[in-house]
This record gives C-alpha cells, sequence and structure tokens, in this order.
C-alpha cells in the first residue's frame, strides 16, 4: 500500500511541477471499503492523507484509528439521508471534532444536512453516466446537472453550508485516457459554474477507479494526470487551482494480499484441457470473479515451475456450477497422482473480504474447511485467525445460537 501511495504522490506532485503548480495541490487518500483489515486500515491512517467511508459501520472502525488518523480528512460517500444512522453517526462526529466533510448525493440530503443549522463543510457528487441496458443513465449517486442549476443558490449561498469540494467518480479502471478525461466533462462544467459565481471550491476529487498498477505500466498515470490537470488549469489561475484528491483502494491495496491453494483433484475433461480442483472456493475467497465476469487474477504455480505444462481450468471444491478461480483456459504444470501442486493468486487485497460481508467469520458456501489469514511483516510471519465453531453458530451444539435464543424466549 504504503509503496503504491508514495508513486503516485510523487507521480502527481511531478506532474503539477511541471505546469508550474505547487506540488501540494494533490492528495491521496484510501477508500476503506477496499479491505477493512485492522493492519491496512492503521496503516493507512498512519501514511495516506485521509480516508475515505461509505457507512456508520465504516465510521465506527474509523474511531477504532483515531490515534493514527490525526486530524486528517474523512470524506463520507454513500446515501445518508436524515432518517439513517449513518448521518446520524456522520453528525455525531463532526461535534466530537472530526475533520468530517459529507458529500451530497441526493437533493433531500443537501436539505437534511442544510437543516441542522450546523457549520459543516460539505462535498457534492456529481452524477455520471452509466451503461444500463445498452444506454447511458445518470447514476443513482449524485445530482445531475439539471438539479444542481436548480438548487443552485442553496448549495452557494446557505449560511450554515459550506460547499468546498466536487466529487465525480467514473467507471471503474478505464485504461483509455482520452476517455477518462471526456467522462469528467460535467464535473469541469459545475467547477466553471462555481469560479464564474466567485465560488472557492478547495477541492476536487475524481474518486478511485484507477488501473492497478500491476498490469498497468508507470507511465499511463503520467499522462492521465498531465491531461486532468491541464485540463482543470485551463478553467483557473494557480492561485485558485483547487487541491486534486484520489481515493482508489484497489489501487492502493490490491497488492497488499495473495491466496495460496493445493490442488486436490485433477479430472481430465476432454482432449483440450483439464480441471485443476483447487482446496478453496472462489465464492469464498475471491468473489469479485463471481460478481464480474470480466474481472480475472492470476493463477501462478508455486513449486513444480520446471515441469512442462498443461492447459487446465481451476475451479473451487464447493458443489456450485459458478465456482471458478478463472473462466479461461491456463498454463500449470503436469501433476502426477501422488503430487501436492500449490498455486497463488496474487493481487486479492481489494474488496474481497468487504464483498463477502460477515460470512467470513465462517467456513462459508459448502462448508468447506475456512482458510488461516497470516499477516507477514519484516519481522516474520504470525496468525492472526481463530477457529470459528461454525456447529454452534447454526445452532448443532449445546450452547444455543444466538438466533435461537431469541426465537425461545
Amino acid at each position: 500500500m504504503i509503496e503504491n501511495y508514495t508513486f503516485l504522490t510523487k507521480t502527481v506532485q511531478e506532474v503539477l511541477k511541471s505546469q508550474e503548480l505547487s506540488e501540494n495541490k494533490f492528495l491521496c487518500g484510501y477508500a476503506i471499503k477496499a479491505n477493512q483489515n485492522y493492519d491496512l486500515v492503521v496503516n493507512a491512517a498512519k501514511h495516506t492523507s485521509f480516508l475515505e467511508v461509505s457507512s456508520k459501520n465504516d465510521l465506527d472502525i474509523i474511531e477504532q484509528v483515531k490515534t493514527e488518523l490525526g486530524s486528517k480528512m474523512i470524506i463520507c460517500h454513500g446515501f445518508k439521508p436524515a432518517s439513517t444512522s449513518y448521518f446520524k453517526k456522520i453528525v455525531a462526529m463532526h461535534k466530537k471534532g472530526f475533520t468530517i466533510i459529507p458529500v451530497i448525493n441526493s437533493v433531500t440530503e443537501l436539505y437534511d444536512f442544510g437543516s441542522l443549522d450546523l457549520k459543516m463543510s460539505i462535498g457534492v457528487r456529481i452524477s455520471a453516466k452509466v451503461s444500463f441496458g445498452g444506454s447511458k443513465l445518470p447514476d443513482r449517486f449524485g445530482l445531475t446537472l439539471h438539479e444542481i442549476q436548480q438548487h443552485f443558490a442553496y448549495l452557494t449561498q446557505h449560511k450554515t453550508l459550506s460547499l468546498t469540494m466536487l466529487h465525480m467518480h467514473v467507471a471503474n479502471t478505464i485504461s483509455d485516457i482520452p476517455q477518462r478525461i471526456q467522462d469528467f466533462d460535467d464535473l469541469f462544467t459545475v467547477y466553471e459554474m462555481m469560479i464564474k459565481a466567485e465560488m472557492k471550491i478547495n477541492y476536487i476529487c475524481t474518486g478511485g477507479g484507477l488501473p492497478e498498477r500491476s498490469y498497468t505500466p508507470d507511465y499511463f498515470y503520467t499522462e492521465y494526470y498531465q491531461k486532468l490537470i491541464f485540463r482543470i488549469n485551463q478553467l483557473t489561475t494557480a492561485e485558485y487551482f483547487p487541491i486534486l484528491l484520489s481515493e482508489s483502494g484497489r489501487f492502493l491495496a490490491t497488492e497488499t494480499q495473495f491466496v495460496v491453494l493445493k490442488v486436490i483433484a485433477e479430472k481430465n475433461s476432454n482432449d483440450d484441457f483439464s480441471w485443476y480442483v483447487l482446496n478453496g472456493s472462489a465464492i469464498n475467497l475471491i468473489p469479485e470473479t463471481v460478481l464480474d465476469g470480466n474481472k480475472h487474477f492470476p493463477i501462478l504455480p508455486v513449486n513444480f515451475i520446471d515441469r512442462p505444462s498443461k492447459t487446465v481450468i481451476c475451479s473451487g471444491a464447493t458443489c456450485d456450477q459458478a465456482d471458478f478461480f478463472h473462466t479461461q483456459k491456463i498454463n500449470l504444470p503436469q501433476i502426477d497422482k501422488n503430487d501436492s501442486l500449490f498455486v497463488t493468486i496474487p493481487g486479492t487485497g481489494a474488496y474481497q473480504e468487504s464483498l463477502l460481508g460477515s460470512s467470513r467469520n465462517t467456513p462459508g458456501h459448502c462448508l468447506i474447511e475456512a482458510t488461516n489469514e497470516l499477516t507477514i511483516t519484516a519481522s516474520g510471519i504470525c496468525s492472526r485467525t481463530t477457529k470459528n465453531d461454525f456447529l454452534q453458530t447454526l445452532g448443532y451444539t449445546k450452547q444455543k445460537s444466538f438466533f435461537k435464543w431469541l426465537f425461545s424466549r
């Protein structure tokens, strides 16, 4: 994480200097929804410039690392109307002195925060266009250009709300630089509206979605920020150039974890390939591959790397037909009946655990054996996982589960 953070920060600072702008006009933060693991969040709180959250539970995590976070900014995305615990938590933490900025996602939220009579900095998310059913529709997140125009006076002249940030997120991991810049056109339009209204916007946040560094040449990030900064610089002056924010959880967290699995069975399907069955489940370990058919993680051999390879498809050990680690054929070493071939899947640090939610506390799909988690540092390896009694959780042991106790009262 820290290596990627340092790389991106230095890259953008060089671009800023090349365009005669202050290198302090860029901050890189961590979106903790990418991976809420304690070790990652603590490191992010210590070493990155701010944290981004999406729920009340994320804010509960923030309170656990407040010592490491200090006075750094917390940016709050996600829906948060006044009826939600998320809204109430934002207000409570603001009153406690946290530097917290809610990013408005709907007109309802705007008026909910405005009714508090509480001095607070806010951001506004600008609705992007998303592909749906073969056409482009306004995203459910953020305010459309029409809504911003309708409520412009409320946004810019409210007595207690201070609009300090514009935010827009475009589709994840677009590697076509001109397309990425073009997708921010509505952001540039709103920023120009604010300049003409003599509004001082402190921050422009372009969200996450940066392609992972493992699969992208380093010059991509230089070229992308050159064009983005040049485009914004056309609208303002060096003195009033806003601070650019990046909050790409996947870019920072992807390389922090990997999975090691063993081939427990081989099944010759036909002359084209064989099945290699691994002692785990893609559904439980890498749910992103199941939810997004375009998302693929490399599978690399750990041992027998000098052997001739064969064409295989790797599957999980569950009974679910969708349990594939990789839907494409790949090459892995040939094995004999008594061989123990181990494979590793790198780059699994972002989103896998958060997509699973609470299910990671049990063996998961088909109740196959739960994995052990290891923390690897310069000083050695330690295990942080304790076995959960899933039979007790499911109510099979003498001690009743919480749900059985609840319904037997």
